[in-house]
């Protein structure tokens, strides 16, 4: 049986980012959540969503390579060096990985690796490469002419203009932006709500505007409501 023939999937974490992917795949795919996969240290008691728990350092014999695929959601802590670990891991175990392309995402590129997920609402422009192990939330946009480096994250509406560069394992937040033809290096942090006006070195962490308490009386306010 080949890789993409195996429909039923392990997922690598428990929490709240692996239930909703699980409801994704339950609602829209036609793959099955089996099993969940956890370091020992965080094993929970009895089953999780109804389904079994393996250490993984078990996850073998507990669920065989042969017989599901496994899929990474993201993690609240080491987000992108935790999945490319477990990636490459679970690859030298023999095992193959997911994908999941939401029905209701906008994917005119062809030029995919392995491993992606994308969710609903998010348009990704043709002559665009998505790297391996990249994980695209809701609603993002990804321009035309970019490449997305491996085990990257995209938080969603996240906004990416054309000729774009986005190296490995960067991060980028809910609302951050790139402007056309910027690249941007390896481990890169872009949080929540930053623009990208210029390229960035590997390692760079660019931080938006917050949000800023103003002296405003509550009559003020009120006149702009």
């Amino acid at each position: 049986m080949t890789d993409k023939a195996i429909r039923d999937v392990v997922l690598i974490s428990t929490g709240m980012a692996s239930e909703v992917i699980a409801a994704y795949l339950d609602r829209f795919s036609d793959l099955n959540v089996v099993g969940f996969t956890v370091d020992r240290a965080y094993m929970p008691e009895g089953e999780y969503l109804g389904k079994p728990v393996a250490p993984w350092d078990e996850v073998r014999t507990a669920f065989p390579p042969d017989q599901v695929r496994l899929m990474g959601p993201p993690t609240f802590a080491r987000l992108n060096t935790f999945r490319r670990d477990r990636y490459r891991e679970g690859k030298a175990m023999g095992y193959g990985f997911a994908s999941f392309i939401h029905h209701a995402a906008n994917v005119m590129t062809d030029d995919i690796g392995d491993h992606v997920i994308v969710l609903d609402g998010s348009v990704i422009l043709p002559r665009t490469r998505i790297g391996n192990n990249v994980i695209i939330w809701c609603d993002t946009h990804v321009g035309h002419h970019c490449t997305i480096g491996d085990h990257t994250f995209m938080s969603s509406q996240v906004g990416i203009a054309g000729g774009s560069t986005v190296g490995e394992e960067c991060f980028l937040g809910g609302q951050a932006g790139v402007t056309h033809g910027v690249k941007i290096g390896d481990r890169c942090a872009i949080l929540n709500g930053a623009n990208v006006v210029g390229d960035l070195g590997d390692d760079a962490v660019l931080v938006g505007p917050p949000a800023t308490l103003k002296p405003y009386s509550s009559a003020r306010v009120k006149r702009l409501l």
